[in-house]
């Protein structure tokens, strides 16, 4: 379906800020300034009969690195996609992304090298399935690893708890090419996050409780500044807060099976009532990008962005909100994963769960 090209053009301060009245006054939500068609597509399982294999509708993270190769994840898989991106091509504005072969996170059963120990998780109301997909979350880059991490939390529509789901991992850059096969792709993988999401002040009781009626804990954002992981909570949101947690990178992946020997760090944020993290993205001066949204499916509740600083006591200020897309008529995607493509001006690329290949969107945010 052909978009029109609707600049959105938003005043911001040096630091991408907006004050509450200036952002009242956006007279609609930030339109799209390019609509991406997929092929080859994103994938939700990898069969070896390519006529069962399953197109995606559950783009949940990405991350893209300098060399313009980028990362996926969906939460039913136990792998991540690389892509790339095309520039728009005519007037329409339509570019391309082009999905390549899936890259092994983890196999059908526990790893023994995965680092750490596997969390005890008893609290979740379902059943115990041990070991399933990864439901992936959250993508992050950092030189010279990308990063993909699990919900770390009780499933959505059973409640049930899945060590697979437990996993933080790292795979290195160079290692991720969309023309090749992914199968050998060497990949550390830790439990130690959940360590730090059950020890974390403030969050750690929602650990391992059910999301739709105790608020339970779950990661649904990745970013790395510095030496630190960042995971950003769509859950649980307290008095108008949202959080993050972070833990040293080094200790996360340190080497043998000993529980993290760092203390987590919460930061609030203050994004509204009921509204959570959907995902992270790292700006080069140490901020970061937060696509936000309902904790639950609460629909009068928009997915918006804002610029926060990942410290106690820092800003966090809204710069936009997004146009509501559609899977159906009457059902709204939720907007999952954001790259930055260029932070000046700000220039992104948000996936959407619910449609076909994420329904990727480019949205720009200038000065």
């Amino acid at each position: 379906m052909r978009e029109a090209f609707m600049p959105i053009v938003m005043c911001l301060t040096a630091a991408f800020g907006l004050t509450a009245n200036a952002l009242a006054e956006q007279p609609e939500p930030l339109h799209p300034t390019q609509v991406f068609t997929v092929k080859p597509p994103f994938l939700e399982k990898k069969n070896k009969d390519d006529d069962d294999e399953k197109i995606a509708e559950d783009l949940s993270g990405a991350a893209c690195a300098p060399s313009g190769i980028c990362l996926a994840i969906n939460d039913q898989s136990r792998f991540a996609q690389p892509f790339t991106i095309d520039k728009e091509s005519g007037d329409d504005r339509k570019g391309r992304i082009r999905a390549g072969e899936p890259v092994k996170i983890i196999g059908k059963n526990p790893s023994a090298a995965t680092l750490g120990a596997a969390p005890a998780v008893d609290s979740c109301p379902g059943e115990k399935d041990d070991f399933k997909d990864l439901d992936g979350e959250g993508v992050a880059y950092a030189a010279p690893y990308f990063y993909i991490v699990g919900s770390h939390g009780c499933t959505r529509k059973d409640g049930d708890f899945l060590l697979s789901s437990f996993i933080l991992a790292r795979i290195r850059a160079d290692q991720v090419s969309p023309s090749g096969s992914g199968e050998d792709a060497s990949v550390e993988t830790t439990y130690r996050l959940a360590d730090a999401l059950r020890a974390a002040p403030t969050v750690g009781p929602f650990f391992g409780k059910d999301l739709n009626d105790d608020e339970g804990l779950n990661i649904e954002g990745l970013a790395v500044v510095g030496s630190r992981l960042f995971v950003g909570l769509r859950a649980p949101s307290i008095k108008g807060e949202a959080f993050l947690v972070s833990a040293p990178i080094d200790r996360l992946f340190a080497s043998g099976h000993d529980p993290l020997d760092a203390t987590p760090e919460v930061v609030p944020l203050a994004l509204g009532h009921k509204v959570g993290i959907r995902d992270l993205a790292a700006l080069p001066d140490g901020r970061l990008l937060v696509l936000a949204g309902p904790t639950q499916e609460q629909a009068d509740i928009p997915y918006s962005l804002f610029i926060v600083e990942p410290n106690v006591g820092g800003e966090a200020k809204q710069i936009a909100t997004l146009e509501d897309v559609y899977e159906k008529k009457d059902k709204r995607a939720k907007a999952e994963a954001v790259t930055i493509l260029d932070p000046d001006p700000l220039r992104i690329l948000v996936f959407f769960d619910g449609p076909k290949n994420g329904a990727p969107r480019e949205f720009v945010i200038s000065r």
